[in-house]
């Protein structure tokens, strides 16, 4: 067992003592779920002998302060005396007190009289050489930890107690800061003292005095020390045994649990199917594709995906099958490399080669055949768990101690996973891996202690009951001296022995069968029977079990005997010579399927014969089809059309009497060649007649120039350019825009054509009134985009682009405007020019440029104004109006370009009526 598990079986038993209710059965059960699991559950202890269970090892102390005495001790000691014990009574009986170690109890602790010379001699240097603890990873995290008791019976206070100091060597980020422990008094209980330090190199000294040099009391005890890398994560391993049939259901799997928070909770199986389980081991499995998990005690799961159980290939053979009464057959096996078996009932002389894959009988009878295969062995995957140790140190446990580094005079019962023995161990032989030379392999610096009886592997696996197993090793000396002897157990019962090779670095490989008898499970042992300290140091790789049972296949063909059936068939009438002839029935009135030679032939009789399909018990039989001549029919030529004239249907009838049909149907579209197919029963062949359909022609016509209202306008031409003669409609109009359309002349293909000539009719009209005191006329024109003269009794006063001129003068004035080359006018006479009086303004152009944006009464005293639209609707009201409208109704909404009717109430005169212009285009 390893010496972490140990450790922590050994505490729980310890616990367990205060439980009256816990039997020796629950720590049993307890002992055997820590030994299903890997080594390395927790993080690895990569202190030696830190619990002292095998005495001086892994450590050396100061021999200038600390003497080690022995058994038999004489009942006193000096200060600056230890001894590895499992009592400090003993070693002075009248000052030291009487307890058990930490661990159980019943083991070793380091017992120390503490020294009065000098608080500097370290009494605890790790290393067997003191050369610290190698193999560490820069830059992680680790844990250091002992545990501490004073055993004197004169120790009272601080200034007796212990202070114990701890050193490290090639660490940073030491915590606590304060490396100083003080050893609880003997009333107190083991107390845990810990810290965490950094790797800054790959080996880190440790290393432990004591400060207190008091000769009174300052005697103490520790156990327990122990070093941890930083947390392993939860994972799982898992091996399997596939179906040992292709229809049984006896496959299993094993998942064992690594790291994580102990102890696990449970392992789920799911997929094929579904199970649970507290060892992780799950049998009675069909084939298929599994995942499996497992669940640590903080709740954490791990799962291992796409386990594929696939059974063993099955006999693959032909199908049964039925032929006729004389006819021979194939039978056809595959699926196995071993050798195959035919036999027949009832028997069957024709059976001449029963151990041919591919034999052909011809049987007289229905007759079964039976074929088997020597047996098969179909599990050839190893049940174990990292058997090559490419996992690392994991899946195995035993007694020896796991070394990163053994140092420079190396640690007996120690082992590690390496890829060179000598790499880890110097004096070791340059001895590689069995795989491939660069891989893992276990090393070992063999046992002393225990006679032989430490444990080198051990893992336990499922097995099948009453099944051969086979279990083999490579092993090898990394020393030539006292070869190792290696004895295989299983459930405790030895399988071989047999010695390592007497040369370094030559793989011997070593098998033993085994019978599981009734056995569930099966925990594989290796031991070392060599245990001198001379030689004795060996490595193991590529550990396999396997099982050995194997399956018998046999699989049945029925081969059905009938009797031949001649097949029937309806006597076709005769046809026309080149008439389609159906294809002729594949299948037989009496339900035989076959096929017909030769091709079938409309030109001439011929006998034609239908063969049966392979496989139908029948006979050949024959069918002859007559063929009669056939009389072509004639039709008269149909003339030419133009595009979706009229098209006349075409005669069902022929010149020379044969009736019949025509396809496609009419197109008056487009050229069509037609199809006339005789009616069934006339020996007449298809002919062909073709309607001729001319496209229409579009006219073109140069376009016409725009013309002002009343231009000339030139008749229009009765000729296209493209030759197309025709008449226009309706009547030239010079006034207005008028759309013409061209009707082509008959006779020609040619489509209506329209011309649209577009005729300039601008016009324009003015209104008057004051704005402010300026009485002034506006030009309001039909058109946008026009240009603007002014006339005064026909004398031109203003020829600018402006749409507002203010009056001075009485007297007819005209306004000229040119839109696109076109003029119109207006006149308006002005008779008076008093603007002291209410004008009410007759235009509104709300666009935003500063002139006439409002109705704007705000010179006069007005208390209400009302809006009518020309169907007499009110649309606008404001009492105390003085320039709020702008062209929207009460609701705020925008009103259409148009003339309305206001009413204007005044304070101190009377109410106006009149016309007011809505135009926001100006």
């Amino acid at each position: 067992m390893s010496a972490t598990i140990f450790f922590h079986l050994k505490t729980f038993v310890r616990n367990k003592k205060t439980k009256k209710t816990h039997n020796f059965i629950e720590y049993l059960t307890f002992f055997f779920l820590l030994i299903l699991v890997s080594s390395n559950l927790y993080s690895q202890n990569l202190i030696t002998n830190g619990d002292f269970e095998r005495g001086t090892v892994g450590f050396i102390t100061n021999s200038v302060a600390y003497k080690l005495i022995t058994p038999p001790f004489s009942g006193s000691t000096a200060p600056g005396e230890y001894a590895i014990t499992n009592d400090p009574k003993p070693l002075n009986t009248a000052n030291f007190i009487s307890i058990g170690d930490h661990t159980s109890g019943t083991g070793n602790m380091m017992i120390i009289d503490g020294t009065t010379t000098t608080g500097n001699r370290r009494f605890w240097i790790a290393g067997s050489t003191g050369d610290g603890i190698c193999g560490l990873k820069v830059g992680d995290t680790y844990t250091f930890s002992y545990w501490i008791k004073s055993i004197s019976t004169t120790v009272t206070n601080n200034d007796t107690q212990a202070r114990i100091v701890t050193f490290f060597g090639g660490a940073s980020d030491i915590s606590p800061v304060a490396t100083t422990s003080i050893a609880p008094l003997p009333a107190i209980d083991w107390q845990k003292v810990e810290y965490t330090f950094k790797a800054t190199s790959a080996c880190v000294n440790i290393e432990l005095f004591n400060t207190n040099l008091n000769p009174v009391g300052n005697d103490f005890a520790i156990d327990d020390l122990v070093l941890t890398g930083p947390p392993v994560l939860l994972s799982i391993n898992t091996s399997f045994t596939n179906p040992l049939c292709p229809n049984s259901s006896d496959g299993t799997i094993t998942a064992t649990g690594a790291g994580g928070s102990f102890p696990y909770t449970k392992y789920t199986l799911s997929g094929a199917s579904d199970a649970t389980s507290l060892t992780g081991l799950f049998t009675g499995l069909a084939p298929g594709i599994y995942e499996v998990s497992v669940t640590d005690n903080s709740n954490t799961e791990s799962t291992k995906t796409r386990i594929i159980l696939t059974p063993p290939s099955d006999l693959i053979v032909g199908q049964s099958k039925t032929i006729c009464s004389g006819n021979s057959t194939e039978l056809s096996v595959s699926g196995s490399t071993a050798t195959y078996t035919w036999t027949a009932i009832p028997a069957d002389i024709t059976l001449t080669n029963p151990n041919s894959t591919n034999p052909t009988v011809k049987p007289t009878q229905t007759t079964t055949y039976t074929v088997t295969s020597n047996p098969i062995s179909p599990n050839s995957i190893s049940l174990l768990t990292n058997g090559d140790f490419s996992e690392g140190n994991t899946g195995f446990i035993n007694d020896y101690a796991y070394i990163l580094n053994p140092g420079n005079g190396g640690t007996q019962r120690a082992y590690g996973i390496v890829t060179s023995a000598k790499n880890w161990f110097s004096p070791f032989a340059d001895c590689r891996d069995k795989t491939t030379g660069t891989e893992n392999m276990i090393v070992f610096d063999g046992s002393t202690a225990n006679s032989g009886n430490d444990k080198a592997w051990e893992q336990t696996v499922p097995v099948v009951p009453n099944q051969n197993y086979t279990f083999s090793y490579w092993v090898q000396s990394v020393v030539s001296v006292n070869p190792a002897k290696i004895e295989v157990t299983v459930n405790g019962a030895s399988i071989g022995i047999a010695n390592a090779p007497s040369s370094t670095c030559n793989w011997v490989q070593y098998s033993y069968i085994w019978n599981s008898g009734n056995s569930t499970n099966a925990t594989i042992t290796m031991y070392d029977r060599v245990f001198i300290s001379n030689g004795n140091d060996f490595a193991l790789d590529d550990l396999s079990f396997k099982i050995n049972s194997t399956c018998n296949l046999s699989k049945q063909v029925t081969i059905t005997v009938d009797q031949p059936i001649t097949p029937s068939f309806t006597q076709p009438s005769p046809v026309c010579l080149g008439t389609i002839i159906p294809a002729l029935p594949l299948t037989s009135t009496n339900g035989i399927n076959g096929t017909w030679t030769p091709d079938i032939d409309n030109t001439k009789t011929i006998e034609y014969t239908f063969t049966p399909t392979l496989g139908i018990c029948a006979s050949n039989t024959k069918l002859t089809i007559s063929i009669t001549s056939s009389i072509t029919p004639t039709f008269n030529a149909v003339n030419a059309i133009c595009a979706g004239a009229s098209l006349a249907a075409l005669p069902i009838t022929s010149t020379n009497g044969i009736t019949g049909a025509w396809l496609p149907p009419l197109d008056n579209t487009k050229t069509t060649e037609y199809t006339f197919t005789p009616t069934s029963g006339n020996c007449s062949t298809e002919t062909k007649l073709t309607v001729d359909v001319n496209p229409n022609i579009t006219p073109t016509f140069n376009p016409i120039a725009e013309i002002c209202s009343g231009d000339a306008l030139s008749p229009l031409p009765t000729s296209s350019l493209n030759g197309i003669s025709g008449t226009w409609l309706p009547a030239l109009n010079n006034t207005l825009t008028t759309d013409y359309k061209f009707t082509p002349s008959l006779g020609q293909c040619a489509t209506i054509k329209d011309l649209t000539i577009t005729v300039n009719n601008p016009s324009v009209s003015i209104t008057a009134g004051c704005i402010t005191t300026n009485y002034t006329l506006e030009a309001i024109p039909t058109e946008n985009n026009v240009t603007y003269s002014w006339y005064k009794d026909n004398v031109i006063v203003n020829n600018q682009s402006a749409n507002k001129l203010v009056v001075k003068d009485l007297g007819s004035y005209k306004v000229v405007i040119n839109s696109d080359g076109c003029n119109a006018e207006a006149i308006e006479n002005v008779t008076v020019l008093n603007c002291n009086t209410p004008i009410i303004p007759k235009g509104v152009s709300p666009n935003n440029d500063n002139l006439n944006d409002t109705f704007d009464l705000s010179d006069f005293n007005v208390s209400k104004l009302e809006i009518f639209n020309r169907y007499g609707i009110k649309v606008y009201s404001k009492s105390n109006y003085t320039n709020e409208w702008t062209g929207t109704s009460d609701a705020g909404q925008e009103l259409p370009d148009a003339t309305y009717y206001y009413v204007v109430e005044f304070e101190d005169r009377d109410t106006k009526t009149g016309w007011v212009y809505l135009n926001r285009q100006n």
